[in-house]
């Protein structure tokens, strides 16, 4: 299952490179950082904490309103600390390592602000005390694209709902990242 997953992930972006190559759309590369709340099922919410999030993007535009997007994230959930009557005890930290694959819709050109929304699937590895596993997940979310500087930077803001497909904790959550695109 990682290895499909990991498979279809390098042919999605790898065959978007190769459209923007041939049409001679731009590439746009992606970094932003932010916070991650749990959001789904009542165990990841009662013991786990806000974490931050890192992520690096390639995207490039495959008509006027749509852009195809591969992302790859890390995710931290600090464990909260607990207590069973005398005895106090934290709960161990959860990362998650993400490869999303996201289908970008809305208005990239001609105005001051550029708005989107997105959907996306993709693989995660979720690392916590019982070792590592991998699980599909699903997104949809929404984003801001500020330019800058002539077209060619860009302020990012987005927010998405991730839910994922495991046996364990991780369920659902929600990042919010800011950060900066490149028009390559």
């Amino acid at each position: 299952m990682k290895k499909l997953s990991l498979i279809i992930l390098i042919i999605s972006l790898g065959s978007s490179v190769s459209y923007s190559q041939k049409i001679k759309e731009p590439l746009y590369l992606s970094f932003s950082g932010g916070f991650t709340a749990p959001a789904a099922d009542k165990s990841f919410t009662d013991y786990f904490n806000l974490g931050p999030n890192l992520n690096a993007a390639l995207s490039t535009r495959i008509s006027k309103n749509y852009m195809i997007r591969g992302e790859l994230s890390y995710l931290s959930f600090p464990g909260k600390n607990m207590s069973l009557g005398s005895y106090d005890f934290k709960i161990q930290n959860i990362s998650l390592y993400t490869a999303n694959t996201n289908l970008l819709f809305g208005q990239f050109t001609g105005l001051d602000l550029h708005y989107y929304g997105f959907i996306g699937a993709g693989i995660l590895l979720i690392d916590d005390d019982t070792g590592i596993k991998t699980s599909l997940g699903l997104n949809i979310g929404a984003g801001l694209m500020l330019p800058l500087y002539e077209e060619k930077t860009f302020f990012t803001l987005e927010t998405l709902y991730q839910q994922n497909f495991s046996a364990g904790f991780v369920k659902g959550y929600v990042p919010i990242k800011a950060g900066v695109t490149f028009k390559l």
